[in-house]
Order: C-alpha cells, then sequence, then structure tokens
C-alpha cells in the first residue's frame, strides 16, 4: 500500500461525511447526528435510534482510521524494509566490488611476482653463458700470446741459426788455405757448431711439440666451450643413463664446478656438499659425482 492509496481513502472518508449533510447541514450543530433543531421532537426511541447510529458511524468511522493508520504503517514498515534491502544490496555490491578488486590486485602481484622469477631466472642463465663465453675467450687469448711468443723465439733461433750456417760455411771456406793445426780448430769449432745445430734442432723440435699440445689445448677448451653450450640450451639428460663413464671432460667440468662453488660460497665446501652440487649441475647421480670426487683426489 502506498502513500497514493492512503490518500484515495481519506479522500473517501470526507466525501462520505459530506454526502451525509444536506444542503446547508454542515456547518449545523448537530446532536448524535441529528440537527439540534430536530433533536427536541423525537421520541426516546428515535433518540435511542440516532445515538445507536451515531455510535455505529463512529465505530465505522474508527474502525477506517484504524485502517487508515495500519495502511500507513504497513507502508512505513514496507519503505522501511525497501530501504533495508537497497541498503544491504548496495553493501553487498560493495562488498564483491572489493573482492574483485582484491583478486584482481593478487592476481596482478602474482603476475608480476612469477614474470620477476622468470626474468631473473634468464638472467642468471644468460650471465653463466657469457661468464662461460669470457672466460673461453680469455683462455683463447692466452693461448695465442703464447703461440705468438713461441714463433718469435723460432724465428730468432733460425736467424741465429742461418747465421752460424753461414759463419760455418764461410769458415769452410778459409779452411783450404790455413795450416793443419787451424784445420784442427776449425774443425773443432764446426764440431762445436754442429752440437749448437743439433741442439737447436731438439729445440726447435719441443717446440713444435709443445705447439701441437697449445693447439690440443685449444680444441679441448674450444670443444668443452660447445659442450657447455649445447647442455645449456638443451634438456637435461637422465643421471640414470647406464651407458655413463668417466672421462676426462667429466673431470674438467667437475673441477671448474668446484671451484665456482669455492667462489660462491667463499670457502672450501665439504665431501656432501660438493656431491650435490656436482649431481645438480652435470645432472648425473650422486654415485657417479663419488666417482668424479675420488678421481679428482679431493677429499
Amino acid at each position: 500500500m502506498n502513500t497514493n492509496k492512503l490518500k484515495t481513502i481519506a479522500l473517501i472518508v470526507t466525501l462520505s461525511l459530506l454526502a451525509s449533510c444536506g444542503p446547508g447541514e454542515l456547518f449545523e450543530t448537530r446532536l448524535y447526528g441529528v440537527r439540534e433543531s430536530e433533536w427536541s421532537t423525537l421520541s426516546s426511541t428515535e433518540r435511542s435510534r440516532a445515538i445507536s447510529q451515531y455510535n455505529e458511524q463512529q465505530k465505522i468511522y474508527a474502525e477506517q482510521q484504524r485502517i487508515a493508520d495500519a495502511a500507513r504503517k504497513e507502508q512505513e514498515a514496507y519503505q522501511r524494509t525497501l530501504e533495508a534491502q537497497r541498503l544491504r544490496e548496495t553493501q553487498l555490491l560493495e562488498q564483491e566490488t572489493n573482492r574483485i578488486q582484491h583478486q584482481a590486485m593478487l592476481n596482478e602481484q602474482q603476475r608480476v611476482s612469477r614474470q620477476s622469477a622468470l626474468n631473473n631466472q634468464r638472467d642468471s642463465e644468460q650471465r653463466a653463458m657469457d661468464e662461460a663465453r669470457r672466460r673461453s675467450m680469455q683462455t683463447y687469448a692466452q693461448e695465442q700470446a703464447r703461440v705468438g711468443d713461441l714463433a718469435e723465439q723460432r724465428a730468432i733461433d733460425e736467424a741465429k741459426r742461418r747465421s752460424m750456417q753461414t759463419y760455418s760455411q764461410e769458415q769452410a771456406r778459409k779452411a783450404a788455405n790455413v795450416s793443419a793445426e787451424q784445420r784442427a780448430v776449425e774443425e773443432a769449432q764446426r764440431r762445436s757448431l754442429q752440437t749448437y745445430n743439433q741442439e737447436q734442432a731438439r729445440r726447435a723440435a719441443n717446440a713444435s711439440a709443445e705447439q701441437r699440445a697449445i693447439e690440443d689445448a685449444k680444441r679441448a677448451s674450444l670443444q668443452t666451450y660447445a659442450q657447455e653450450q649445447a647442455r645449456i640450451n638443451s634438456p637435461a639428460p637422465s643421471p640414470s643413463i647406464s651407458n655413463w663413464r668417466l672421462n676426462e671432460g667429466h673431470l674438467v667440468e667437475g673441477g671448474k664446478l668446484v671451484m665456482d662453488l669455492q667462489r660462491e660460497m667463499g670457502r672450501t665446501p665439504n665431501r656432501s656438499e660438493t656431491k650435490s652440487r656436482l649431481a645438480s649441475r652435470m645432472h648425473i647421480s650422486h654415485n657417479q659425482a663419488d666417482e668424479i670426487i675420488e678421481e679428482l683426489g679431493l677429499f
């Protein structure tokens, strides 16, 4: 029931009161609903009937008032219920909005955290690759410098050898015109020079062997670098491969990892730490890591 309905009921009551009055009777004094001028002409029975009718009308009017008040109270209660419901719906909407915003914020934080972890992992891998490349290039540069020094030394030795050979030839040419004693002296010098030349040849042979060793070391370094790059860029092999055999490459890689671990920890790791790190980095079992530790003689 709304306000318009209450107004309609009040209008009906007013009109009913107006309808019960004749022309000019609205402002005339009445007694129990009868004009005061007519009251004295009524018999006692008529007066009793008029009083009963008046009381009945008052009851009807009171009932109408009660209905109107009840309708008004019902409308007020209904309005309060609507307001409470709208307030509750508004609160629920605000709570749901806050929950959605909070969940969105948590999702964004998780996304940022995952992206940061992924970026950190990529940076770590890139730094490891750059460090391996830098070490390989440093080793290569050192080997190249060493090879250059050896080449320069061989050039000097070759110049000396040619100079001594020229001197020997000149001395041999002059030997035909000197005495036997002089030839004996020059023969001794020739033998000494020959001995020197043999020694120089032996040194040159050793230098060639050393050069080959340097070339082998350079190839091994480049091969190790290529293996390291392939290991980084390829999925880790299973440590339970049955055909795994300890080789020189495993020892070299194990030695490098142990030195890296010492630098990271700032101290010498124990056997358990070393074994765990070797197994994790080289993707092998702990027993295979023990083989490398024993072969390197670390503990």
